[in-house]
């Protein structure tokens, strides 16, 4: 596990130096810290979660490689308006071997596809609309769990 994140340490670094910084902070303790206890709140609920959207994911990782290990996954799609963000996950999915792993390149409130998806996770939810906007007229399942997350950063506009 380890090996892979310094694989992607490597990789930032030869193609995005001027980003290294972003990577650090995506990986900090206080970030693992929070993916840690998203995650062991989820395993209080007595469902094998399958198919995930991870809203605003960002890079995806180490929140992928957490939920991989925690669940039997067959989809995980990585939802990010950050066409950079998105690009950064998909070379990291290549990296763990993530081949569930999907990244779409779009605002949330226009991604339409649905239907299988039983968990949605939100772990930037301080920099979005609301849960009932961000989902007006999509088709998700009325067992699906929505599971969001903010940061205590108050002096955000959003």
């Amino acid at each position: 596990m380890l090996i892979n994140y310094s694989e992607c340490l490597g990789w930032f670094y030869r193609r995005h130096p001027e980003k290294i910084g972003d990577y650090i902070k995506s990986v900090s303790p206080k970030q693992i810290q929070c993916k840690q206890w998203l995650l062991k709140e989820l395993r209080l609920v007595p469902r094998d979660f399958k198919n995930i959207h991870l809203y605003g994911g960002w890079y995806g990782y180490p929140l992928i490689d957490m939920l991989d290990r925690a669940y039997n996954l067959e989809t995980l799609t990585n939802i990010d308006c950050d066409k950079f963000a998105t690009s950064v996950c998909f070379n990291f999915k290549n990296i763990f071997e993530h081949h569930f792993v999907k990244t779409v390149t779009k605002d949330v409130k226009d991604y339409q596809k649905c239907l299988d998806t039983d968990l949605v996770i939100n772990t930037s939810s301080e920099h979005m609309s609301n849960l009932p906007i961000l989902i007006e007229n999509k088709l998700y399942s009325d067992d699906c769990i929505f599971a969001l997350q903010s940061n205590n950063m108050f002096d955000l506009e959003e």
